[in-house]
């Protein structure tokens, strides 16, 4: 997800659990302080082309070599798996290169990045104008409450709160 460079080791694992022959790519760069780190982008732009599209049609060139070397012959099939970022990538993919996999599972593919990044500058400056501004247990309850008993009233199915 986010901006990470990393291999993803769990979902390769469980891929060798299931038989399957598995790759994975840290996309040409490697962050270890959290999701969204970006200096790794910093006078590097072919790493944006990386990260965007080319690993993962490399990946797919390059399992395909290897599978081929092992087992004497080419794969079955190729699927793709990946999510936010990941899913994003997998749509590229789709678009850019759809030989690459028999399948796609693009999940939660943040493709909007337009919105995304809105919603992020909106989130930091409201943060900004109020450091505190979190919505607390209370608060939360408040609204939840409030909420219910509004839409009770204008639908007429009251929902209780065994629902909420």
């Amino acid at each position: 997800g986010g901006l990470t460079g990393a291999i993803n080791y769990p979902a390769m694992a469980a891929a060798l659990a299931g038989g399957f022959a598995t790759g994975s790519t840290d996309t040409g760069h490697v962050t270890t302080d959290d999701f969204f780190e970006a200096q790794w982008i910093d006078g590097h732009p072919e790493r944006v082309d990386n990260f965007t599209y080319l690993a993962h049609h490399r990946l797919a060139a390059t399992s395909k070599q290897v599978v081929k070397a092992y087992y004497g012959r080419a794969e079955h099939h190729a699927y793709y798996s990946g999510c936010s970022s990941g899913g994003w990538q997998g749509l590229t993919e789709a678009q850019k290169y759809p030989a690459d996999y028999a399948g796609i599972i693009a999940g939660a593919p943040a493709n909007d990045f337009v919105r995304l990044q809105t919603r992020k500058f909106w989130m930091d400056s409201l943060e900004r104008g109020q450091p505190g501004g979190s919505l607390g247990p209370e608060q939360v309850a408040l609204i939840t409450t409030r909420s219910r008993d509004i839409c009770d009233r204008a639908d007429g199915v009251e929902i209780g709160r065994a629902h909420v």
